[in-house]
């Protein structure tokens, strides 16, 4: 170079959508639970969970569902239960409180876990 100084030049970091002035990153949305289920709706539309490394479902106000394991091994925890529950391909597990249940993959890397619907009594059956 002939000795001039090289000027930086500030890279604009604007945001399309953002107000002009306003060049901060935007925020990150809130961050939700892992809700298994968080309406009637997908509870009737969604059955199965599939579980990788170290994630987690929840499953609130279970009680009488039925968790099946279709591959891998899972790991059951309850709200104010002391007992968890390790469920490997082909065993199932009813759910007896209510509350958060935990579900995880359990020293696999993928676990496929099948929600089963409760099963009440009819008014018939009585």
């Amino acid at each position: 170079m002939d000795g001039r100084r090289v000027r930086a030049r500030r890279i604009s970091r604007r945001i399309p959508g953002l107000p002009p002035g306003n060049e901060s990153w935007p925020k990150p949305k809130r961050e939700q639970p892992m809700d298994a289920y968080r309406s009637p709706v997908e509870l009737a539309e969604l059955s199965s969970i599939g579980l990788t490394r170290r994630s987690v479902a929840r499953l609130s106000n279970g009680r009488g569902k039925r968790v099946r394991v279709e591959s891998g091994t899972a790991w059951l925890t309850q709200a104010d239960c002391n007992d968890d529950v390790i469920l490997r391909a082909g065993e199932s597990f009813c759910i007896e409180r209510d509350g958060a249940t935990l579900i995880s993959a359990l020293n696999v890397p993928f676990a496929l876990v099948t929600i089963e619907p409760a099963s009440y009594p009819t008014s018939a059956g009585l």
